[in-house]
C-alpha cells in the first residue's frame, strides 16, 4: 500500500483540566456544547500552520492571489459544486469539460443552485449577477492557461487523471498550483504527470462540495510545505475546514469508512435490512445510516473502485449485485432504497420490499456466515460499525497518515455526519467510552465472530476486531475515559520515543 506520512503536529490541549471541568460543564449545560467547543478547537488545531515553512500572512497572500483565477476541470456534480465554492469566495472561475453536454449540464446545475440561493435570500440578485460575471466555461484546456490554481474533478480513474494533468502541465504556468479531487487514488502516482510535483497535492472536497465544509488536503511525497500551507489558507477563504492528511488508499476519511461499511454489509448478510441498520446508526446520532449515505453518494463509486482493485464479487457481496442491476442510488431512483420525485424532492429513502426479497435470496446462497446472526439492539449495531472505524483511525495515527486524533474527528463531523455532540469517533472512544472499554468490546466481538472454516474471503476478514498496536498500548496506559488533550500528549510522547509503530 502506498503511504506518505504528514508532518508532526503540535499536541491538542483544548480540553479543560480536571479542576476546571465542573465549572466548564455548568457554563455549557446543553448536551452538545462540549462537543461543539471541542470541534471548534480541533478545527483551529488542524489549521495550525506552525509546522510549515510558509506562515500566516505569506500563506494568506498566496491563497488570495490563487483565487484571482481558478480553473476547475470536470463539470459533473462535484466539479460544479467546487466551482460554486470558489465563486462564492470571490474567485474568477473557468469551468472546463471536454464534453459539451457535460459542460452544459454543469452550468445549468450551477445556475439552478445559485437561483435557489436567491429565492431563499442567501444571495441578493446583485450578488448573483456579480458571480455570473466571474464564471466562464470552455471545452478547451488551453483556456485554463491563466489559472493560478486548477482543481481537477474528472472521472475517478488513474489514467484519466494523469492525462488531465499532462495537458494542464503543457498549458499552465510553472507556478500554477495543481490539485486533484481524487477520493482514493494514489496522489504520488498522479503527480508523475505533473510538471512540478512540489506544486501538486490532493484537495478532496466532499459532496455536495458547495455545502459540505470538509476538505482533506492530501500531501504527496514531493508536495512542498509552501503548497500545503497555501492550500490550507485557500480552504479557509472558501469557508472550509481543511485537514492535512497523508497519502494512502482512501486517505483518512474513506479509509476509515471502508471498515464501517464492511461491517454494515456483514450485518446485512446476517439478516437485517438496510432500514433497520440505518435506524440504529441514526439513533446513535449519525446524520445518515450507511446505506442511505451510499445511495446519496452513488453506489457505483465504490462498485467501480472494487472492480479496479479486483474485489468485485456479486455472489458474495450484495452491493456488487445491486449495482449490476443499475441500482446506483438517488440518481437512478433505485439503490438500497427507492426514491420518488414526489416525496422529499426525490431524496427521501423509501424501503424497497422488492430489493429485500432479492436480498433474502442472496442470504440463502451465502456460506460461512456466523450462525448466531445479530440481534436488533441498536447499541450493538452501532458498536459493530463504529469500533472497527475507531481501530482504523488509530492505525492512521500509527502510520502518521493522520497528525492528530482531533483531525480525524474534524473529518468525521464535517465529512461523514458523525454527531458533533459526541465530538467525533476518536473523542467518543477516548473520552466517552474509555480505551479499556473499547478494547474489551473488540475482544468480545472477536471471540463471537470467529470465521468458520468454509467462510468466503469477506468473512475471513477478522482483523477488524484485532486492536492495532497503538490502540492496545494506549488502552493499557489510559484505560478510562480520558481528556483528548491528555491522549494527544500521550501520542506525541509515543512518537518521540519511537514506540508508536511507524510505517513509511
Amino acid at each position: 500500500m502506498y503511504k506518505r506520512r504528514v508532518a508532526e503536529a503540535k499536541p491538542f490541549h483544548s480540553q479543560p483540566e480536571p479542576d476546571q471541568r465542573k465549572d466548564h460543564a455548568v457554563a455549557h449545560a446543553d448536551e452538545g456544547s462540549l462537543g461543539k467547543q471541542y470541534i471548534r478547537e480541533a478545527e483551529r488545531a488542524a489549521a495550525d500552520l506552525s509546522v510549515f515553512k510558509l506562515h500566516g500572512d505569506d500563506a494568506g497572500k498566496s491563497a488570495a492571489q490563487a483565487l484571482q483565477h481558478v480553473g476547475v476541470v470536470g463539470a459533473g456534480t462535484m466539479g460544479s459544486g467546487i466551482a460554486i465554492s470558489f465563486l462564492k469566495a470571490g474567485a474568477t472561475v473557468t469551468l472546463m469539460d471536454a464534453d459539451p453536454g457535460s459542460l452544459a449540464r454543469g452550468l445549468k446545475h450551477i445556475r439552478a443552485t445559485l437561483d435557489r440561493d436567491v429565492s431563499r435570500e442567501r444571495l441578493t440578485p446583485a450578488q448573483l449577477e456579480n458571480i455570473l460575471q466571474r464564471l466562464a466555461s470552455s471545452t478547451d484546456v488551453k483556456d485554463l492557461s491563466a489559472s493560478k490554481v486548477v482543481v481537477e474533478a474528472a472521472f475517478e480513474n488513474m489514467e484519466v487523471k494523469q492525462e488531465v494533468f499532462r495537458s494542464l502541465s503543457r498549458v499552465c504556468a510553472e507556478d500554477t498550483l495543481m490539485c486533484s479531487n481524487t477520493s482514493t487514488l494514489d496522489i504520488d502516482a498522479i503527480a508523475t504527470a505533473v510538471k512540478d510535483p512540489t506544486k501538486f497535492l490532493g484537495m478532496h472536497f466532499f459532496s455536495p462540495a458547495n455545502i459540505m465544509r470538509l476538505v482533506e488536503i492530501v500531501v504527496g511525497e514531493r508536495t512542498s510545505e509552501e503548497t500545503t500551507a497555501t492550500v490550507m489558507e485557500m480552504s479557509k477563504l472558501l469557508g472550509k475546514a481543511g485537514v492535512v492528511v497523508g497519502n494512502c488508499d482512501g486517505f483518512v476519511g474513506n479509509r476509515l469508512i471502508q471498515t464501517y461499511s464492511l461491517e454494515a454489509s456483514l450485518i446485512l448478510d446476517e439478516g437485517l435490512n438496510p432500514p433497520e441498520i440505518d435506524a440504529a446508526l441514526t439513533a446513535f446520532g449519525m446524520a445518515m445510516g450507511p446505506f442511505a449515505m451510499s445511495d446519496l453518494a452513488g453506489n457505483d463509486i465504490s462498485w467501480r473502485i472494487r472492480k479496479a482493485k479486483n474485489l468485485y464479487d456479486p455472489d458474495q457481496n450484495f452491493a456488487d449485485f445491486l449495482c449490476d442491476q443499475g441500482r446506483f442510488g438517488q440518481k437512478t431512483t433505485r439503490g438500497w432504497y427507492k426514491y420518488d420525485e414526489g416525496i422529499g424532492k426525490g431524496r427521501a429513502p423509501i424501503p424497497d420490499a422488492e430489493m429485500h426479497e432479492e436480498l433474502a435470496r442472496h442470504r440463502e446462497r451465502l456460506e460461512g456466515i456466523n450462525p448466531e446472526g445479530v440481534t436488533c439492539a441498536s447499541d450493538e449495531i452501532a458498536e459493530r460499525c463504529l469500533l472497527p472505524l475507531v481501530n482504523e483511525g488509530f492505525r492512521t495515527l500509527e502510520e502518521m497518515i493522520a497528525r492528530r486524533a482531533s483531525d480525524i474527528d474534524v473529518i468525521y463531523v464535517h465529512g461523514y455526519g458523525f454527531p458533533m455532540s459526541k465530538g467525533g469517533p476518536m473523542h467518543w472512544a477516548v473520552s466517552e467510552l474509555g480505551l479499556g472499554d473499547v478494547v474489551s468490546k473488540m475482544d468480545s466481538y472477536r471471540e463471537r465472530f470467529q470465521p468458520s472454516a468454509d467462510a468466503s474471503r469477506r468473512y475471513r476478514y477478522n482483523e477488524r476486531w484485532e486492536p492495532c498496536d497503538l490502540l492496545a498500548a494506549a488502552a493499557r496506559a489510559l484505560p478510562g475515559p480520558t481528556q483528548m488533550g491528555a491522549f494527544e500528549a500521550y501520542l506525541e510522547m509515543k512518537r518521540r520515543g519511537g514506540t508508536a509503530r511507524e510505517k513509511a
